[in-house]
C-alpha cells in the first residue's frame, strides 16, 4: 500500500470515487463532491492536502484535508476508501499520514465532521483518538453554480 500526495492525473479518479459517495452530500441542493475544477485548484493550493492510498498502481481511496495556519487548526473535509479495499486499515493510513503533514506545519487541533448516522467514519476517527463533540446543524449557501445539483 503506497500512501502518497495526489498529483494532477490523480485528480479525475478522486473525483469520480467521491461523486458516488452519498454521505459527503449536506443538503438536497448541492453537488455531493468537489467540482473537478477545483480538486485541481486545490491541488496546487498551500492550505489543501489531498493524499491518496495506492495499491498495485491503483487509487483505492483518499483524503482531503485544509490547514488553517493562523488557527493552526486542520479540517478534514473527506476521507474515502473503495469498497473492496475496507477493513484493511487503508482509512488509519490516510488518518495517520494527515495528521503527520499537519503537524510538520505545527497544526495543533484537527476536526471533521460525519453524517450523524455515519457508524462505519465514527469508528475509524475513534479508533484513531478523535472524541466526539457536540452536535451542530449544517447551514450552507451557494454563491456560484459550480455547487449545483444538475436540475436543482
Amino acid at each position: 500500500m503506497n500512501i502518497r500526495y495526489a498529483t494532477i492525473d490523480d485528480i479525475h479518479k478522486v473525483h469520480l470515487m467521491g461523486q458516488g459517495v452519498s454521505e459527503f452530500s449536506v443538503n438536497n441542493e448541492t453537488v455531493n463532491f468537489w467540482p473537478e475544477s477545483l480538486l485541481q485548484n486545490a491541488l496546487l493550493s498551500k492550505d489543501t492536502y489531498i493524499i491518496v492510498a495506492e495499491e498495485n498502481k491503483e487509487i483505492v481511496g483518499f483524503i482531503i484535508a485544509l490547514y488553517n495556519e493562523g488557527f493552526k487548526k486542520a479540517t478534514i473535509e473527506n476521507i474515502y476508501v473503495a469498497p473492496g479495499f475496507r477493513g484493511r486499515g487503508i482509512g488509519k493510513l490516510l488518518l495517520e499520514k494527515i495528521q503527520a503533514e499537519v503537524t510538520k506545519r505545527k497544526c495543533e487541533y484537527i476536526a471533521t465532521l460525519i453524517p450523524l448516522d455515519a457508524d462505519e467514519a465514527r469508528g475509524l476517527y475513534e479508533s484513531s483518538g478523535f472524541s466526539r463533540g457536540e452536535q451542530f446543524l449544517w447551514l450552507d449557501k451557494t454563491l456560484d453554480d459550480n455547487f449545483k445539483r444538475a436540475g436543482g
